[in-house]
């Protein structure tokens, strides 16, 4: 698969993992995709999410999470 096929997959498994997912996780579920496509893939997932949405992609833990964006945490509590 290609990067572009690689980030709707990889964004769904980060998304319902209740821990932040590493790329030994994704590739060992990604089975014979290449580490370094599923790496380039979270990266641009990553740059996509952090570009003013409501919800960004970390690095927590050694792993990927989704999480909502802390300027939004007043609205979130209410």
């Amino acid at each position: 698969m290609n990067t572009d096929e690689l980030k709707p997959i990889i964004e769904s498994l980060i998304f319902v993992s209740e821990e932040p997912i590493t790329l030994k996780q994704l590739a060992a579920i990604l089975q014979g995709e290449q580490a370094e496509d599923i790496e380039k893939a979270a990266a641009g997932l990553m740059e996509e999410f952090n570009a003013g949405r409501g919800l960004e992609m970390r690095q927590l833990a050694g792993g990927y999470k989704i999480t909502t964006r802390p300027e939004y945490s007043e609205y979130i509590k209410r």
